[in-house]
């Protein structure tokens, strides 16, 4: 009963692979929709085919727990904000150059580079 229970099990309230199409002529094409289908299959947890607001919910707090702790690893002096010298070493960390790191720290933090 991942949609929310026998009242909602087929009503608009819940996502199939059905609702998965993107419209001729936006962007993305096929790897969107593959893309929507990989999270639709990832939502659905009890694998009945529909994506429910409990299935969703459970998703989204998963993902926020997740980006929580990548917060937490960046922010090196645990003082609740990341600073650019931060992001810089996650960067690095995570393989980007050194040249790569630099240039995108600015755009970030909105910084002016001479």
């Amino acid at each position: 009963m991942g949609c929310g229970g026998p009242a909602r099990a087929a009503g608009p309230a819940a996502a199939t692979m059905e609702h998965v199409r993107v419209p001729e002529g936006t962007t993305g094409g096929a790897g969107a929709e593959d893309y929507a289908r990989a999270l639709l299959r990832a939502c659905d947890r009890d694998r009945d085919g529909r994506v429910g607001y409990d299935d969703f919910r459970r998703y989204m707090d998963d993902k926020e727990l997740e980006l929580y702790r990548i917060f937490q690893a960046i922010d090196l002096e645990h003082n609740g904000c990341i600073l650019p010298e931060e992001l810089w070493h996650a960067l690095v960390k995570a393989g980007y150059c050194n040249a790569t790191a630099s240039r995108l720290i600015p755009s970030f933090f909105f910084l002016q580079v001479p």
